[in-house]
């Protein structure tokens, strides 16, 4: 019975990870190893001080699910949205870290009177060890640091935790040359909104994973934004991309190529940014997303760009909205914000980067399921089916939004941020290196 108190942590923390609906391999072997160094140098305070590394790093896996960031001092930045938070959420919390400290408490206790033989107790860990390894060659690869452990049984909380602060991705970050690079040579939506003459409301999406696909499959996605009567296409085009989503925001908003990622240390560049341009000429401008505002540092460089304000995940703690295929907010959740911020201002540029149509195309975000894959000859347990269902759905959405007669003349330009990746191979593929464009306004 002492082993199972001994392990309870890692039970909990495999019933938390279940509940919050992230990934976490069912047994972490870093408390088998924390115990098997206890048996050997019989030392319990150092044993409960390793024990307590492994529930906070263990812990830290599952918050960087709901909140990814960058940089771990991020955290303490998230601290002050905690007054945000229910108080039925806070009584958790609280009841969560006193239960953590009474369980260490009596672990020391514990381990004073745990006996068991070394030499089958390290058989266990051996075997748990090569057991994680064998379930490599049957569990297929492209976990994603915001999927931790999702698909396996055994595995180290601490190895992933490094694997994930290490990623080349995450270092990117961390380049110290200058992040801004030339002017495009093609048109984007940054020179579409320039080109407005005397525009008094703009509402401008940088769409998820919309790629371009073939004329039939486009034309029923964007369906109910093309047919309805309240809304005037002006144009409908595609745009090169390159890169990640970072790349194409700074394509969209400002016109530039990106040489890498770290914009957080960018000083200058941004003048010409279509929020500093827009912010001189009277318009109020909102940077939108519905992911947290630590994830690619979009706290420290939004306002560099020229947004007077910016709305993340945790501005809308109390929304209880929560997406799975990245996490955040719920596209839909944040369209009668968006509608709410267009209509309260006279003069508006509002910039909204969506979330929900991301990889892996998750289909708990789908609620409102109108594309037929089979009739497209797609399959329906295909990452592409999820997309374009996913997709449907938002443009289903922003039809909705077209109906509000008090948004009348506010242009509407929607961009694909990046070809969508794709987990298997398909006979429909997307254009490489292209994204849809539509221009509009509602009438």
């Amino acid at each position: 019975m002492k082993i199972i108190y001994i392990l309870l942590a890692n039970f909990v923390l495999v019933a938390l990870a279940s509940y919050l609906g992230v990934g976490r391999p069912l047994i972490n072997y870093d408390y088998l190893l924390v115990l098997l160094i206890f048996l050997f140098f019989r030392n319990r305070f150092l044993a409960v001080i390793l024990f307590a590394l492994c529930i906070f790093i263990d812990g830290l896996n599952i918050f960087f699910q709901i909140f990814p960031i960058i940089h771990l001092s991020d955290i303490l930045y998230l601290f002050k949205f905690i007054p945000e938070i229910d108080h039925s959420k806070k009584i958790i919390i609280s009841f969560g870290l006193l239960s953590l400290f009474i369980y260490l408490f009596f672990l020391l206790e514990v381990l004073g009177k745990f006996s068991i033989s070394k030499k089958y107790f390290s058989y266990v860990v051996v075997i748990v060890i090569l057991l994680s390894i064998l379930q490599s060659f049957y569990i297929a690869k492209g976990e994603r640091a915001w999927r931790i452990g999702e698909s396996k049984y055994f595995d180290s909380q601490i190895y992933n935790f490094i694997k994930f602060r290490n990623a080349d991705f995450i270092k990117k970050f961390k380049n110290s040359e200058n992040a801004l690079g030339e002017r495009y040579s093609f048109s984007t939506g940054y020179d579409e909104v320039l080109r407005i003459e005397n525009p008094k409301k703009i509402l401008f999406i940088v769409n998820e994973s919309w790629g371009v696909t073939s004329d039939e499959i486009q034309e029923d996605l964007l369906h109910e934004i093309l047919n309805n009567k309240r809304f005037k296409l002006l144009k409908q085009s595609e745009v090169s991309t390159d890169g990640f989503t970072v790349n194409a925001e700074i394509r969209e908003l400002c016109g530039l190529y990106l040489n890498n990622f770290n914009l957080k240390k960018q000083k200058n560049g941004f003048e010409q940014c279509l929020p500093h341009i827009l912010s001189k000429r009277g318009f109020h401008t909102l940077g939108v997303h519905g992911a947290a505002s630590t994830m690619y540092e979009r706290k420290d460089w939004y306002p560099k760009l020229g947004f007077k304000e910016s709305l993340f995940y945790e501005n809308f703690l109390n929304l209880n909205s929560r997406c799975y295929s990245f996490p955040g907010l719920c596209d839909r959740d944040l369209m009668q914000v968006i509608r709410n911020k267009l209509m309260n201002h006279d003069q508006i540029f509002l910039y909204w980067l969506t979330l929900n149509t991301h990889l892996s195309y998750d289909l708990r975000d789908l609620k409102n399921d109108q594309f037929d894959c089979e009739r497209f000859l797609i399959d329906g347990k295909s990452s592409l089916c999820r997309n374009l269902k996913l997709q449907k759905q938002f443009f289903s959405n922003i039809g909705e939004l077209l109906i509000q007669s008090q948004l009348s003349g506010t242009m509407i330009i929607i961009v694909g941020d990046h070809v969508p990746p794709l987990l298997e191979n398909n006979e429909i593929k997307f254009k490489d290196a292209k994204v849809p464009m539509i221009v509009g306004y509602i009438e």
